[in-house]
């Protein structure tokens, strides 16, 4: 299993980790985000994110290939948000988890069993 955390803090630990046509997908046609307490998108340099057909307001955090944090963002359904420079993934957690991660910051990745 996959541990996100800041520092000692953990952000997400059910992560869904959403790879090539999962990358798509994402929280689309979700009522919430269900078993998981985030979704791990693998972005390319240069894509944007979209919320069209999300239902719900979610926080996307911008991450580098060294899970730096780029961008954190609260973001509202069916809206455009803009690629960022050095992205690699994008982080979707619950809109109250917004606030647990800031530009700057840095994540470690963990593999748990």
């Amino acid at each position: 299993m996959l541990i996100i955390k800041k520092g000692k803090k953990i952000i997400a630990k059910k992560i869904c980790d959403c790879k090539g046509l999962m990358s798509a997908v994402g929280l689309r046609f979700k009522k919430d985000f269900g078993d998981f307490d985030a979704y791990l998108i693998h972005m390319l340099f240069d894509s944007t994110l979209d919320s069209f057909f999300v239902y719900q307001d979610f926080a996307a955090i911008w991450l580098d290939k060294d899970y730096n944090v780029l961008k954190a963002e609260l973001c509202k359904p069916w809206k455009f948000f803009s690629a960022v420079n050095g992205q690699s993934l994008v982080l979707e957690l619950p809109a109250s988890k917004k606030g647990l991660v800031k530009k700057g910051d840095k994540l470690d990745f963990k593999i748990d069993v």
